[in-house]
């Protein structure tokens, strides 16, 4: 072996994934190689294209007569983003695939970085698709329900992530504010700084950790919008509790109470003492009927056993329409 053809260095490995044997160049990235094709690398990206048009230095590093490429980006997010572009039309992230939030967002920042438009195309519609569907998705199961929605938040979350065929977590609506900011997708920001209001207090503060060590954190503007918004999200649980309970007063509304049309005064004395309470509602309650909320008023657990069985069902209408243009509103977008 000639000194030009050395081995990597002992802690790099094979990536057992990506690993073409018949590859044309390898990329180190940490301790991890992958073996690819330029021709393919290139076609994504401009700035593999540019680099591979490069004459490589004579006595660059190789192996298996393969010139080498080393990166500093992690090795997570580049199998990622190599995983996406070497698939056939991106494969790994249109419809009929159910990919992780994680993921699409290692290749937007790679791509991004690498300037692969369409793959970052790709993936940036995925996360957008999850950000700005949740109308539909609250509409689909509302009208499924008769006007209804008997869910918690958690169930509403599972239907979501179901039907856009997306895994999110809460937590990363801190990392898609982030790329909607770098990407220049704004439909993505209502709902995933709603999410940053409704997870953990601490992660906006001091932001999430990502799996390659670095931290996505809100930018100062977009903390100040979240702590100024809960007040208002939360004051938008209430309104629609106290306007449930005003319309389930009205006799029309009564026509089929089975105790002979009391449930109205039920009603009644349930709204006069929600007006009183001093209640604070969880953010995510926006999303679910009062049987259903995360924190109950008193006014409720104190008389709704003393409701007929149809007239307890009234409580779980929820009022629907206007929700994506509010949290525009809130949020000052």
């Amino acid at each position: 072996m000639s000194p030009t053809d050395c081995h990597l260095a002992p802690e790099a490995k094979r990536d057992e994934e990506i690993w073409f044997e018949d590859g044309n160049i390898i990329i180190v990235a940490g301790d991890t190689a992958f073996r690819l094709y330029k021709g393919i690398l290139s076609a994504a990206s401009l700035v593999f294209k540019d680099l591979f048009s490069v004459p490589q230095p004579e006595d660059g590093e190789t192996m298996d007569n393969c010139p080498v490429i080393r990166l500093p980006d992690p090795a997570t997010d580049l199998r990622h983003f190599f995983r996406a572009v070497t698939k056939p039309d991106f494969s790994h992230l249109r419809h009929d695939y159910k990919p992780a939030f994680g993921m699409l967002a290692a290749v937007c920042r790679i791509g991004h970085k690498y300037q692969a438009d369409e793959v970052v195309d790709a993936a940036a519609a995925r996360i957008e698709n999850f950000f700005a569907r949740w109308p539909s998705t609250a509409a689909t199961i509302i009208s499924k329900n008769r006007g209804r929605m008997p869910l918690t938040w958690e169930l509403f979350w599972w239907a979501h992530n179901r039907l856009c065929l997306t895994a999110v977590e809460i937590q990363d609506a801190f990392e898609a504010v982030g790329l909607a900011r770098l990407l220049g997708r704004p439909s993505i920001l209502p709902f995933a700084l709603y999410l940053c209001c409704a997870g953990d207090p601490l992660h906006m503060r001091d932001g999430v950790p990502r799996p390659d060590g670095a931290v996505s954190r809100l930018s100062s503007e977009d903390y100040l919008r979240c702590i100024q918004a809960i007040p208002k999200l939360r004051a938008a649980c209430s309104d629609k509790i106290r306007s449930v309970l005003a319309r389930s007063m009205t006799a029309s509304v009564l026509s089929d109470c089975t105790n002979g049309g009391q449930c109205a005064e039920v009603f009644e004395m349930m709204h006069r003492d929600f007006i009183e309470e001093k209640y604070v509602p969880v953010v995510t309650d926006l999303f679910a009927s009062i049987r259903f909320l995360r924190t109950k008023p008193v006014a409720y657990t104190t008389y709704y056993l003393c409701l007929c069985s149809k007239c307890v069902l009234r409580l779980d209408v929820i009022e629907y329409g206007g929700e994506a243009a509010f949290l525009t509103k809130v949020f000052e977008l």
